[in-house]
């Protein structure tokens, strides 16, 4: 049942427990504030995989290139993996802005073993490493920091849900069992 009252459409809603009539307003849950990291981390990321699309797909050689673009350019499953990485960037970017836990999951993820592929590459190369290397390490740290702010965290977790109030039990009616 509806009614209006100052202005605003109310329900009637019926508490199953107690059987007891209440008024609740009408209208979309409320909705999450979406924290300034998710935009920085959804930004870096996106910018990433365009940039290293664009690079791929045109056949571009960049003077900070190194190892991964020959690589690359070597064997096709390595360009299929590849493509891969970029199709779930943005599938936890996605699901970071719809402010879902595993979006925010898959992006730590992701940004994880980024990081743990960018320091195997320098730890590899050694005082070969390219620019790209170090910017992209540099990019995965602000990622990862941003990733791990409370902010950020407490955008995904679940919403708290009210308390129950206890079941009756022969407790509550004074009553102790033997």
């Amino acid at each position: 049942m509806r009614r209006r009252l100052d202005g605003r459409t109310l329900v009637r809603a019926v508490d199953a427990t107690t059987d007891t009539r209440s008024t609740l307003p009408a209208g979309p849950a409320p909705t999450r504030r979406r924290p300034f990291g998710v935009l920085v981390v959804a930004l870096i990321q996106l910018a990433t995989v365009v940039l290293a699309l664009v690079v791929t797909v045109l056949g571009w050689t960049l003077p900070w290139e190194g190892v991964l673009m020959t690589f690359l350019q070597e064997h096709a499953w390595a360009r299929i993996v590849f493509a891969g990485a970029g199709v779930a960037v943005v599938v936890a970017v996605v699901g970071m802005w719809r402010l879902e836990r595993w979006g925010w999951a898959l992006m730590v993820s992701l940004v994880g073993l980024s990081l743990l592929l960018d320091l195997l590459t320098w730890w590899r190369t050694g005082s070969d490493t390219t620019l790209a290397t170090y910017l992209r390490m540099g990019l995965d740290v602000v990622s990862a920091f941003y990733l791990n702010t409370s902010a950020v965290q407490d955008a995904f977790r679940a919403p708290r849900t009210r308390d129950r109030p206890p079941i009756a039990s022969t407790d509550s009616a004074g009553r102790v069992d033997p």
